[in-house]
């Protein structure tokens, strides 16, 4: 799960997945290990349901709840506004966005 995350955010690709029964399209900006040692991908919600709240923003979700997780055509250009790279919340980071654009297909 974390290549397959890593690997839509170096070629910034959104993902979709189901998490708590609920259908999700994010721009995944980051993944790593949170303090209380979850797997977690930090993304920007831009398409589908959240129960919390239902507008576009960031959310954290649990690598362990995803469910049917894929990477799809949709891209995105540049991390999004008020992206942390440097977010305390976790202790290790596998990938993360950077501010250059990859090259290649």
């Amino acid at each position: 799960m974390k290549a397959l995350i890593c690997d839509a955010i170096t070629r910034r690709r959104c993902i979709s997945f189901i998490y708590l029964d609920r259908q999700r399209m994010i721009e995944p900006h980051l993944c790593g290990r949170n303090q209380a040692g979850h797997d977690l991908v930090l993304g920007y919600l831009v398409a589908g349901h959240s129960s919390s709240d239902p507008k576009p923003g960031w959310r954290n979700y649990l690598l362990s709840e995803l469910r049917q997780v894929e990477v799809t055509e949709d891209g995105f250009e540049r991390p999004r506004p008020r992206f942390n790279p440097h977010d305390r919340r976790f202790i290790e980071v596998y990938c993360q966005v950077t501010t250059v654009r990859p090259s290649g297909p």
